[in-house]
């Protein structure tokens, strides 16, 4: 057999040979490759080409597994207006000569020094071995690095960084006088964001991310089953066509850590959209930043504690995001620092969000799908873009700005105020006739102080120009109206003031919308507007009715305002209103923000207590009661130590207590401590204590016991005793005592152990002839026996308390 199986072995091997001499014969001679690739390998048996069909059914030359080209000779780099350019000389290093399988030359271009090169810092190519020079488009400063490439997509090493260079500022002798006018400027064309640095006090740090470099992302925290990942080719992509990915609920942090300046305005930006329902429905998203230490490492939120709970959410916080509702711009601002971080969304850079006091740096951060939690519901949202920067003041002075270079179409709806224009800067000379209209007049723009004796006449009041809104609180008095009436009008800006106290009501003061109250002291103490109710107590407790907040909500904030409690209305499913309450945090079970909150939502009731700061999620630790339609629980939970969690479940008919030992203790009564009592129409047992799979002690509906082991009572005994009689045919007793029984009347039994019961012979008699006990009470007895011998007798005896 192994004869055989060499032979055709070899057999094998020869006939492989003929076919490859074959093949070799017919390339030689001009033969054609039939339906076939001819293989080219090195010396080292590498493949390098593969010359015919190719894998996808074309044909082809297909050069693989090329040899790294050399690297290309040093970028040479120049500034342009809105960029730099990037100059290739066609040569390479060492001096080494263009391979015949080179392709292209990358460039590669990036703020960051010493960065890798990637596809998202390639910028543009050279596809010419002549070499030539290109423009990378850019705001701030760059580093350039060239990597070649051959056929095969081999890379070479990236030559040395070069740079930073940015791009050439706009001075006055680059624009020709005039030719830049307010046509040419798009509303909103100049922003702060289009200034180049040669302006003074410039926007220093910015950064997007387009979503191309999973690199620059961390995960957090991440519900089980949930993904994070990073697409490509994304066609509807608002910038580039990348987007990052969130299946189910996740919590990411970019790895950028800019520095914060608390005097300098931040802007934080993104864009999302959901493309897949929550299983969970409609779902939510917080955007914002994560603030961290002085040392770089340690994460700040707004109560101070080490947590990326908790942070500054600036652009959204716990937002609903509507699916199908296509890409969702979130922006907000931060700016400054306090004791506490602000809570909640900070639209306006007006009022921007406020960092703990001890941040020093900010890193992207986002909650995507929050509202699924980490119950395993499912949805999807992506992100296109994040950007994060700083939004310096005082940009555009007169030293920027040539006459005539900015015009009124260039200016956005309130960006020219009265505390950005110098005291007598605008003089009648500076003033064409007729070009202040009341319509460019904010209300009350114009103050009796502002206007000289007998400017204004009669004929120079339109009618209906001068309503109550443009009037001064007590203008109008007794003694300044005379020989005229007010009728037919509607009065606004009015106030209710007591006569007392100095307390006050003022309706519409600065907002047609807004009714504040003062104290006696003159200071604001409640309004009652759009925004809700919000009333200040005289021990410094506040009271917030919100209905702007993602659902109806009052905060109960204490005096320091330093803690609050929250009552709130959500509505997850159309139609439901649900009730949270939520209580304010303190320190507990080693955590420092502990609440209890109670939702009464769609047919579930829940009151429990949360470890908010808890990572990666909050923890039930304390009493919980939970309640449907089914069931009522009654729980301790400590998800701490899950061994603890002990639960009593009601459901119909039937009360269940799991992990936990029952422990009655009943009052002083004539009443039964525990007390049974089936239905008539019972059969099951009234008792039954189960274990190992076996009934261990059991009474059936009619009383009968079943005791698998053995049964001890107090008013039961039995012993052993062993009697000798003094003589044969004479009665011998032997005194027993024991523990006092319970009950009144005592019985006692005895038999002796012998196999010669009442034996009676002539010769050698030796039976047991009769056993009898005497004298029983609660405690002892006499145990008697009489024999036809004087053999030692062992007598068992038990006696019955009744």
């Amino acid at each position: 057999m192994t004869m055989a199986r060499d032979f055709a072995r070899e057999l094998a091997r020869l006939d492989q040979r003929i076919k490859n001499i074959e093949k070799g014969q017919r390339y030689a001679h001009g033969g054609s490759i039939e339906d076939s690739a001819l293989e080219v390998k090195d010396g080292t048996g590498s493949l390098r080409a593969i010359v015919g069909l190719q894998s996808d059914g074309t044909t082809a030359v297909n050069i693989v597994n090329g040899p790294p080209p050399p690297a290309p000779s040093a970028p040479i780099l120049g500034s342009v207006l809105g960029g730099i350019t990037v100059s290739w000389n066609g040569g390479f290093a060492d001096g080494v000569v263009a391979p015949l399988d080179w392709q292209r030359v990358e460039v590669h271009a990036s703020t960051l020094d010493g960065f890798e090169a990637s596809l998202e810092t390639l910028k543009s190519t050279f596809e010419t071995p002549q070499g030539g020079t290109v423009v990378v488009p850019c705001e701030e400063p760059v580093y350039v690095r060239l990597i070649a490439r051959n056929t095969s997509g081999t890379p070479s090493d990236p030559t040395a960084q070069a740079g930073p260079l940015g791009p050439a500022p706009v001075v006055a002798t680059d624009i020709v006088d005039g030719i830049v006018t307010a046509s040419k400027i798009a509303e909103g064309a100049v922003t702060i964001n289009a200034l180049t640095e040669s302006l003074a006090d410039t926007a220093a740090q910015r950064y997007v991310d387009a979503m191309g470099d999973p690199g620059a992302w961390t995960v957090l925290t991440a519900a089980p089953g949930a993904t994070w990942q990073f697409l490509t080719g994304v066609t509807d992509a608002r910038t580039g066509s990348t987007v990052a990915q969130a299946t189910g609920y996740t919590v990411v942090r970019g790895n950028l850590q800019m520095a914060y300046d608390p005097d300098v305005l931040y802007r934080v930006s993104v864009r999302i959209r959901t493309t897949a329902a929550s299983t969970s429905g409609p779902d939510t998203v917080y955007a914002g930043a994560l603030g961290i230490a002085a040392d770089g490492a340690t994460f700040v939120n707004r109560t101070g504690a080490n947590s990326y709970y908790t942070q500054l959410y600036p652009a959204a916080s716990n937002t609903p995001q509507p699916n199908g509702g296509g890409w969702i711009t979130y922006t907000g601002y931060l700016k400054g620092l306090a004791a506490s971080g602000t809570v909640g969304t900070t639209p306006d850079p007006r009022t921007p969000g406020q960092a703990h006091t001890n941040v020093r740096f900010l890193s992207p951060l986002l909650y995507l799908n929050f509202g699924s939690g980490t119950s395993g519901a499912t949805g999807t949202m992506q992100v296109d873009a994040f950007t994060l920067e700083a939004l310096k003041t005082g940009v555009v002075d007169g030293t920027n700005l040539v006459a005539g270079s900015v015009a009124t179409a260039a200016l956005a709806a309130d960006s020219v105020t009265a505390t950005h224009i110098q005291a007598n800067a605008v003089t009648s000379a500076k003033i064409n006739a007729g070009a202040v209209t009341t319509g460019k007049l904010d209300a009350l723009a114009v103050t009796s102080d502002k206007i000289a004796a007998n400017a204004i006449t009669a004929g120079k009041i339109l009618a209906g120009a001068v309503t109550t809104t443009a009037l001064a609180a007590d203008a109008i008095t007794g003694k300044t109206i005379t020989g005229g009436e007010i009728n037919g009008s509607t009065i606004t800006g009015a106030l209710i003031q007591t006569e007392t106290t100095g307390e006050r009501i003022t309706l519409n003061e600065g907002d047609a919308n807004k009714v504040i109250v003062y104290n006696d002291a003159n200071l604001a103490i409640g309004e009652l507007s759009a925004r809700g109710l919000l009333v200040k107590g005289t021990s410094g407790a506040v009271l917030w009715l919100d209905p702007n907040a993602p659902y109806p909500a009052l905060a109960l904030w204490n005096a320091a305002q330093s803690k609050a409690a929250y009552v709130a209305v959500s509505e997850p499913v159309t139609g439901d209103a649900n009730l949270e309450m939520v209580s304010g945090p303190f320190a507990g079970s080693g955590y420092n923000q502990v609440v209890w909150r109670s939702v009464l939502s769609r047919d579930v009731a829940v009151t429990e207590r949360l470890a908010t700061d808890a990572t990666p999620t909050s923890k039930r630790i304390g009493g919980r009661l939970f309640m449907d339609a089914g069931l009522a629980n009654l729980a301790y939970v400590n998800e701490d130590i899950p061994t603890q969690t002990t639960t009593v479940i009601v459901q119909a008919n039937l009360a269940t207590l799991s992990a936990g030992r029952l422990a009655v203790t009943p009052p002083a009564s004539t009443f039964s401590g525990l007390y049974v009592e089936p239905a008539a129409a019972h059969t099951g047992p009234l008792l039954r204590l189960f274990r190992d799979a076996l009934d261990r002690f059991v009474v059936d509906k009619d009383g009968n016991t079943n005791i698998a082991g053995m049964m001890t009572a107090g008013n039961i005994i039995t012993g052993t005793t062993t009697i000798t009689p003094s003589a044969a045919h004479t009665p011998t007793s032997a005194s027993v005592s024991f523990t006092a029984l319970k009950g009144t009347t005592f019985r006692g039994y005895a038999t002796a152990a012998t196999t010669v019961p009442g034996v009676r012979t002539p010769v050698g008699a030796q039976g047991v002839t009769g056993v009898s006990v005497s004298s029983v009470t609660s405690t002892g007895m006499l145990v008697w026996v009489n024999r036809e011998n004087t053999t030692a007798t062992v007598v068992n005896w038990m006696v019955i308390g009744s």
